[in-house]
């Protein structure tokens, strides 16, 4: 799956790759406009034979279904309230067919609007930001090893090899201990900056460097995100591999002190 598509202030691309190893690929990827506001999602489905890609898609259609049938001003209140919803379906598929008891899947999604980035996520599919030559994950993983690095008791390098680096501690499908993370300020987006959805797929092959590397690329928004993908084939692409690619460009510059103190926070 893939596709590129233009907006007046950004453009973006997509792709949802099956790897070199795997039969099935898990992941979804969609996105929807909606007046002034656009959401993009990437799902990376957990359960294979037994639910994988119908966990994943689910959550991609209902979270698309909620916010074609709603409209909130207040975006934290949008994605509880329909991260919830996601969650309730996934469960009622579950119950639906004994086969998809256990599937579950992450979420990664943004909304954009009025030149704002609003981000809400479970699991351990990302959110990148790359600015000015430098890769920020605007996201933190619901996981075991991640939860290690907050209590030091591992580094990151450490994390990146540890047995147990794909355990979750949260995905969508799970009833005990289901958290999500909705960002607590929008992003301010810079012409020129790129923002990337993307499944573990990606981070399990490459490193922060190589991926800042490969996106700071000159080509197209295509050529960076194929790029990327052969840089996953080349060390094995053991997972399915999405990504959503965005590029801002033609922004209105913002003045204010208000413009500068948020893009300030966010990029501390």
């Amino acid at each position: 799956m893939e596709g590129m598509s233009h907006t007046n202030y950004f453009d973006f691309y997509s792709i949802s790759d099956l790897g070199l190893v795997r039969v099935i690929n898990e992941d979804c990827v969609a996105s929807k406009s909606h007046g002034e506001s656009h959401l993009f999602v990437v799902c990376d489905g957990m359960g294979g034979y037994n639910g994988g890609d119908v966990a994943s898609n689910i959550a991609v259609n209902s979270l698309i279904e909620f916010f074609d049938q709603n409209v909130f001003d207040d975006y934290k209140v949008f994605f509880d309230k329909a991260i919830q919803y996601v969650q309730t379906k996934i469960l009622e598929g579950q119950k639906s067919n004994i086969q998809f008891s256990s599937m579950g899947s992450t979420l990664v999604a943004i909304v954009i609007k009025e030149q704002k980035v609003y981000y809400a996520h479970v699991g351990d599919s990302r959110l990148y930001l790359r600015r000015k030559n430098k890769l920020l994950q605007l996201t933190k993983d619901h996981s075991y090893v991640q939860a290690l690095i907050d209590e030091k008791i591992i580094s990151k390098e450490e994390a990146e090899t540890h047995p147990r680096k794909h355990l979750l501690l949260s995905a969508l499908g799970v009833e005990l201990q289901f958290t999500y993370t909705i960002c607590k300020k929008p992003l301010i987006p810079q012409n020129n900056d790129l923002l990337m959805l993307c499944t573990d797929g990606l981070m399990s092959t490459l490193s922060n460097l190589q991926i800042c590397t490969l996106m700071g690329g000159n080509g197209s928004l295509e050529q960076i995100t194929q790029a990327l993908l052969e840089g996953a084939h080349s060390e094995g692409a053991p997972d399915n591999t999405s990504i959503i690619m965005i590029k801002f460009h033609s922004l209105k510059e913002t003045k204010g002190l208000v413009h500068r103190i948020l893009s300030q926070i966010f990029l501390a």
